[in-house]
């Protein structure tokens, strides 16, 4: 079961682990079509999924804007450097940004205080299990573009995505400014998640 992105895939010459496994999977089912038709090797999708008792909405008084968890990269501290010179808190938690990553019921309530959740795809044909995680635990997601992301959930209707800084900023300025309609984005994509991509119901799909 893979999770990583075509280049790490490339980089670590992870090729011949789909050619000696009796059965591959990927997180990804643009990922997995280019694949088989680049390399000739059949690999076939399984989504990336959450335990809906684990993760779930917990209520709380929303005091952070904009909240970024994950390492800091060049891309991503672009962004993020940009919002905070036009006047947009962020909160940052992970490696590079002096603070120690956050797990577990730590960030589940950290992400429950936040308005907004930022989320940066590492390429445009998959995107990590703390997609999941933000929406079923009832946030705003608020993505760089992916493919693949655009292709699992419905876009202003599940999360909303931007492709620049500038247009990150637009969108952050215009959520923070809407709150009732940044709830109603939330909430549809935590009823979807918890409905789709729940541990219980991808199991018996894929591997029972």
């Amino acid at each position: 079961y893979f999770f990583d992105t075509i280049d790490e895939i490339k980089r670590y010459s992870l090729f011949n682990h789909f050619r000696y496994a009796d059965r591959s999977y990927v997180i990804s089912k643009m990922l997995s079509k280019k694949i088989n038709k680049s390399f000739n090797l059949k690999t076939y999708f399984c989504p990336q999924f959450i335990n809906t008792n684990f993760w779930y909405n917990k209520n709380s008084y929303k005091d952070i804007d904009v909240l970024f968890i994950g390492t800091k990269f060049k891309y991503r501290n672009e962004i993020i450097t940009y919002l905070e010179n036009n006047d947009i808190s962020v909160v940052k938690k992970g490696l590079g940004w002096n603070k120690q990553p956050i797990f577990g019921n730590e960030l589940i309530k950290t992400m429950a205080r936040s308005k907004i959740v930022l989320n940066f795809t590492r390429d445009k044909l998959s995107f990590s299990v703390r997609v999941y995680q933000v929406l079923s635990t009832g946030n705003f997601l608020l993505s760089s573009k992916s493919y693949e992301l655009n292709n699992t959930f419905n876009k202003k209707q599940h999360f909303d995505d931007f492709d620049s800084k500038e247009d990150c900023l637009s969108k952050v300025s215009f959520y923070l400014n809407n709150p009732q309609k940044l709830k109603k984005i939330a909430k549809n994509g935590m009823n979807y998640v918890n409905r789709n991509f729940n541990s219980s119901k991808i199991i018996k799909k894929y591997f029972i």
